[in-house]
């Protein structure tokens, strides 16, 4: 449902996508951060990736689209507030195969917890919640390395004061979408896994959250669950 679709293929100009349909430019870009995470050695990023993967698996209702668990009964909804990462990200699905268990929408998420252009039954829960929220402090964000300042959608960016606006939005929305059980996972500026900690305390909907290192061994993801 939030999954702020992000993944790298969505800082590709559509028409660079077109002239690779053969997957070739997937390939290239799979290569060269399976590289950073040999060169890096970090074992505890591969096993953040066999964490998240294993906890999808067989679910019914999932909100994140991983291409590498092609065999399993995984569904996806994927939202994002920028049309073309929206399309692109479809375009992505068509590619890897994926089209029959994803739907995407162009929807946003508000900071009082509404999601503008985007609804599913109250009935419906979902088992995971994946997003890459903006979380840059805003007062950073012209600080920026230029060629992510000039061209990345500063909304993609701006995650307010001390970058945790839109985190904390999830955080305490968050249990009226998911089941009990359910995981959330999101990715983070390291400086922050103290404040998400507290709000998640805060809430009291969570039984615990770990925070997880990236390819270069930085913290950048935390896993909560749901109660």
């Amino acid at each position: 449902m939030i999954h702020s679709y992000r993944a790298m293929l969505s800082r590709i100009h559509a028409s660079a996508l077109n002239r690779h349909t053969s997957g070739k430019a997937v390939k290239h870009l799979i290569q060269c951060w399976t590289k950073k995470f040999e060169e890096n050695q970090v074992p505890e990023a591969e096993i953040s990736i066999k964490h998240i993967i294993s906890s999808i698996l067989g679910l019914q209702n999932a909100v994140v689209l991983v291409p590498s668990v092609l065999h399993c009964s995984l569904r996806c909804m994927a939202i994002d507030a920028n049309p073309a990462a929206v399309s692109l990200s479809r375009l992505n699905s068509e590619l890897l195969g994926l089209a029959d268990r994803a739907s995407f929408s162009i929807a946003k998420l508000e900071d009082d917890g509404a999601i503008h252009g985007f609804s599913t039954p109250d009935s419906i829960k979902y088992d995971i919640l994946v997003s890459n929220p903006p979380y840059i402090p805003t007062g950073e964000i012209s600080g920026l390395e230029p060629e992510i300042f000039r061209y990345e959608d500063h909304l993609a960016l701006d995650g307010g004061p001390d970058g945790t606006r839109l985190i904390e939005t999830i955080i305490r929305n968050s249990p009226k979408w998911l089941r009990g059980g359910a995981f959330i996972v999101l990715e983070i500026d390291p400086r922050q896994t103290k404040i998400i900690q507290l709000i998640s305390q805060d809430c009291g909907s969570y039984a615990g959250i770990s925070v997880r290192k990236d390819c270069f061994g930085v913290d950048r993801f935390v896993v909560l669950r749901c109660k």
